[in-house]
């Protein structure tokens, strides 16, 4: 039996040791690298979004919802290329195969930065009355106030101004005329809620 379990051991041992290499190796191949790629995207989403909010402050006003879209996908494209340069000419090891991944990575991120981003610049009556209610501390608000404090500048003001800067809208004489561009987002509007069977209203 000594004679047996001997030579036994140690071919377990070398198939053991084989497997853990083999194991440890498709480890590092599928997590190190998936780990690096998701540091890398984040990375180059959220510097992205801070040349963004620098840019931002040093305007005197605040641009369009459109200007963020183009120059949010620009400095993520410009860093992308910085990568591959430094692949290239930095001697930076960065898988290029993986590069697609990152950018869809970078995309989905930034997509949900923009799609946040209205309702973060606007005065939302939601965020608002949120506000209002958390100064308002153990002592609570009424219905009442909540009207009073909430007037027609925050409600409808600000938002023909989004209006008018994002080219939804043209103010004529005091006249607002809906534009080729608005036009065209309020068709979709509408289908997608009809698709939701809901009303046309907002």
């Amino acid at each position: 039996m000594g004679e047996f379990s001997d030579p036994f051991r140690c071919k377990l041992s070398v198939i053991t040791n084989a497997l853990y290499i083999g194991i440890e190796h498709v480890w590092d191949i599928l997590v190190i690298d998936d780990l690096a790629l998701i540091f890398l995207a984040f990375s180059v989403s959220f510097l992205s979004i801070i040349l963004h909010i620098l840019l931002w402050r040093m305007c005197a006003a605040t641009p369009s919802n459109r200007t963020l879209i183009s120059l949010l996908m620009v400095f993520t494209l410009m860093q992308y290329v910085a990568l591959v340069l430094l692949n290239i000419f930095g001697g930076w090891e960065l898988n290029l195969k993986l590069l697609p991944i990152m950018m869809v990575v970078s995309t989905a991120i930034i997509g949900c930065y923009i799609a946040s981003y209205p309702a973060i610049q606007a005065n939302s009556p939601t965020f608002q009355i949120s506000k209002l209610i958390a100064e308002s501390g153990d002592k609570g608000i009424t219905k009442n106030v909540l009207y009073d404090r909430l007037n027609t500048s925050t409600l409808v003001a600000d938002r023909i101004d989004d209006l008018i800067n994002d080219k939804l809208a043209d103010n004529k004489s005091g006249t607002l005329l809906i534009t080729r561009r608005g036009r065209e987002v309020a068709r979709l509007f509408i289908l997608w809620r009809t698709l939701l069977k809901e009303s046309k209203g907002g």
